[in-house]
Order: structure tokens, then sequence, then C-alpha cells
């Protein structure tokens, strides 16, 4: 029990201390600390979820993400889908903050798996991540155009998070269908 967490909070430390240094160790780790998502205890999962935010701190780029996030998301365990979602969209807000835009090639494999979590994942923690991934991508990106892909009731979700990230101090470009409602 002890040795996952001591050594999640290695990992984490290495990341933070050599910055992108460390990115060229991030196939090695970045795996097996999503399969830890799954852990019951909170101080365990907790040093995961800090672990993984280092790593990506060292390599913050989406389209080397992309593979890890499509082999977690289609993962049997709901504990994991959910908090991958939940890193997902930490990882979209670190994008924000940075004023980084996504382009469509970027954002089209993501805005998939967010859509298919939304449409049909059973747990309500990795619907409501992922409608907030599909918020920030919205944001980042400046595209609307697979709206039409999510279930109505889905959508007020997104456009929810949408209002909220609008009144939030980041600054992202507006969406014409946000100030349609």
């Amino acid at each position: 029990m002890f040795c996952s967490q001591i050594a999640a909070t290695c990992i984490e430390n290495l990341a933070k201390g050599l910055h992108t240094n460390f990115a060229t160790y991030r196939p090695q780790v970045a795996n097996p600390l999503f399969e830890k998502l799954s852990e019951k205890k909170k101080p365990i999962l907790d040093s995961m979820k800090a672990a993984l935010d280092a790593v990506w701190k060292s390599s913050p780029s989406l389209p080397i993400w992309i593979d890890d996030f499509t082999t977690f998301a289609a993962n049997k365990n709901p504990a994991t889908r959910a908090e991958l979602w939940a890193f997902v969209s930490r990882c979209m807000a670190d994008l924000a903050d940075r004023k980084q835009k996504l382009s469509p090639k970027d954002c089209k494999p993501l805005t998939q798996l967010a859509i298919k979590c939304v449409n049909e994942d059973a747990t309500e923690a990795a619907r409501d991540s992922g409608a907030e991934t599909l918020a920030y991508i919205s944001f980042l990106s400046g595209k609307t155009d697979w709206l039409e892909k999510v279930e109505s009731v889905r959508v007020t979700k997104v456009k929810e998070k949408l209002d909220a990230l609008n009144g939030s101090t980041v600054s992202l470009p507006q969406t014409s269908w946000l100030c349609s409602t």
C-alpha cells in the first residue's frame, strides 16, 4: 500500500524537478499511474493524481497523451474512467490557463472520446468530467460543430460548464451558441 504511494510521490517530485526533461519518461510512468486510478484508498489515489498532474506539466502536449486517454477511456473499471476524465479536464484547464489554443487535428480524437463518455458512460462523475472536457475543448478550439453528436440532455450539462468557465478568470474565446441561450 505505502509502496505505491511513495513511488507516486517520487515520480511527482522527479517530474517537478526535471521539468520538461522528464517528458522522455512519460510513456513508462503514465500507464502504471493510470492503472492505479482505481485505488480506493484516498491518500494513495491523491498521490497518483498528483504524480499524473506533475507528469502532464512536464509534457503538456495533447497529441502525445491521446493514446493513453484512448486506452484508459475504454477501461472496465468505472472509477478508473471517472478519474481519467477528471485528469483530462485538469489538463484542459491547464491549457486554458496558459491560453494555448487547440488545433482541430489535435482536439478531434479527444472530442470523439469525450462525446462517447458523455453519451454512454454509466458513472455520473465520468460524464461530468467529460462534459467539462468538451467545454474546455470548445473554448480552446473555438469549435462547436460536435455539439449535435451529444444527446440533448447532456448538451445542457456542457453549456452549464461553458457558462461556469465563461464567468471564470480564464479569458477564452466566445462560442456563438453560448450567447444564444
